[in-house]
């Protein structure tokens, strides 16, 4: 399964979310509905179109929430997600979105039972949910948006600054069947 993030990656990352009404980010505040406001990012959207055509039912979207201001908040989050999933990218099936609060690595591990392996290939922005991830067994794949880098990443990324549409989808195909 290929495990989409959506906050950097199927979703611009966007800084006004981050604007914090008494000192916590916006989507901690009941009504902001802070994710509404996130725009498709449309080079992932490209690439999840034209794999969701060869493979329709191996892509998930994984993203976290935050459950720590109650669930009025958390259940706004999700809700806010999956509405701007099945906007933005009618393709992917809501069948297939998880939300977690804990550690992306572990939300997949408990939900398949089992520790996570090579088939498991997480598209992510955020450095921290690789390493954890990769080192649970997963594929760890770095999604460069123009607000981070590669840095010192040493796996597999695909680049939405500067590499061809053609050139990522490569990239993801041949780490699926490699993982296979």
């Amino acid at each position: 399964m290929i495990y989409w993030d959506c906050d950097g990656v199927l979703f611009k990352y966007d800084y006004s979310m981050y604007d914090h009404i008494y000192g916590e980010p916006d989507w901690n505040e009941v009504g902001s509905h802070a994710f509404l406001r996130c725009e498709p990012d449309p080079f992932a959207q490209e690439i999840t179109k034209r794999i969701s055509a060869q493979m329709p039912d191996d892509q998930a979207i994984l993203t976290a929430v935050d459950g720590r201001h109650g669930v009025k908040a958390r259940n706004e989050q999700i809700f806010d997600k999956m509405t701007i999933i099945a906007k933005g990218y009618p393709w992917l099936n809501l069948c297939n979105f998880m939300a977690c609060e804990s550690e992306k690595r572990n939300a997949i591990g408990k939900i398949k039972g089992m520790r996570l392996t090579k088939s498991d290939i997480l598209i992510d922005d955020y450095k921290k949910n690789l390493s954890a991830w990769r080192n649970a067994g997963g594929t760890a794949v770095k999604y460069v948006n123009g607000i981070n880098s590669i840095g010192d990443w040493p796996g597999p990324y695909i680049d939405a600054t500067f590499m061809a549409e053609e050139e990522a989808i490569e990239i993801l195909m041949k780490i699926w069947y490699e993982s296979c």
